[in-house]
């Protein structure tokens, strides 16, 4: 199915009568050009509060540039982020549940007002959870690209440079899963969170995954207890020794050929992801696939 990339933006910015908004947006600098074209929604968690969140504004002019290069227009939005490890053991922690919601409803607010579609630049698993799931309720194509921190600061501090030209490859696949009318029900399947929990497995995972997986489940109507966790769980082969209670840190996994790896080496193991010869709908690729050449095979055998 395809659609029209400005299914939502020409409300605001086509016609005659819209001519004062085109007038508000020229004035920060947009162009006829730029108002032709679909209104893309880069909603940025970016705080200096955390530095899981702080490199997120560099990030978020990489996925601008993809999506300019790949024919729509970027309109960068910020929500709040409140940082679990900076407020732990004080009473600031108990806000944290409470901007789950606060979070989830920004982004669906300009979205609804302004945008085609959304690019989410989210950081902690708790705003990708409730960004996920509302952007669920209102059938946007969506995009959300998550960073990790993985273990420790250092990590948090210095994956932005590594994910930059990922980045950009973001902003293309946000216009090219728009024309194609890729929703979240397209992805957000039975098969798809098996395979996230057998990944998260793989990889050592923590209890965060059993958390935010149910509830994601939960809002898109998939079928998912807590105990499908330890039926795969069982299954699954530790690939990637990561701490806490493992020997190594993300960053050593990212200089591996981070998590496209792990999900290669999983389809080649005993994991058993599910459906793992499908395109997958947002890249058109498949896990199957090596992604870093013959090379990387030789050293997984």
């Amino acid at each position: 199915m395809t659609l029209n990339p400005k299914h939502r933006s020409h409300v605001i910015t086509d016609g005659r009568d819209r001519a004062g908004a085109r007038a508000m947006l020229k004035g920060i600098g947009f162009t006829d050009e730029d108002l032709k074209r679909p209104i893309i929604g880069v909603a940025n968690t970016w705080t200096e509060t955390m530095p899981c969140n702080y490199h997120l504004r560099r990030l978020a002019v990489k996925v601008k540039e993809g999506i300019r290069a790949a024919g729509g227009t970027a309109m960068e939005f910020n929500t709040i982020a409140i940082s679990d490890g900076v407020t732990m053991g004080t009473e600031g922690m108990k806000a944290s549940l409470v901007s789950r919601e606060v979070i989830a409803d920004s982004i669906e607010l300009v979205g609804r007002g302004q945008c085609s579609r959304q690019d989410e630049r989210c950081r902690p698993e708790r705003i990708r959870e409730r960004s996920l799931s509302r952007s669920w309720r209102v059938r946007w194509p969506i995009y959300s690209q998550y960073h990790g921190d993985g273990s420790g600061i250092y990590w948090s501090l210095t994956s932005g440079h590594s994910q930059r030209p990922g980045a950009v490859r973001c902003g293309q696949l946000v216009m090219d899963i728009l024309r194609r009318a890729v929703t979240p029900s397209a992805i957000l399947t039975r098969q798809a969170f098996e395979n996230a929990i057998a990944g998260v497995a793989a990889s050592g995972g923590s209890t965060n995954a059993v958390l935010h997986l149910l509830a994601m489940a939960r809002e898109a109507g998939v079928p998912l207890t807590i105990d499908d966790f330890d039926t795969i769980s069982k299954r699954t082969p530790l690939l990637a020794d990561l701490k806490p209670g493992g020997r190594y840190v993300a960053v050593d996994l990212d200089r591996a050929g981070g998590v496209p790896l792990l999900a290669w080496s999983s389809s080649r193991e005993t994991l058993r992801l599910r459906g793992v010869s499908s395109r997958l709908p947002v890249t058109s690729g498949s896990i199957t696939e090596d992604p870093q050449g013959s090379s990387t095979a030789r050293k997984t055998q």
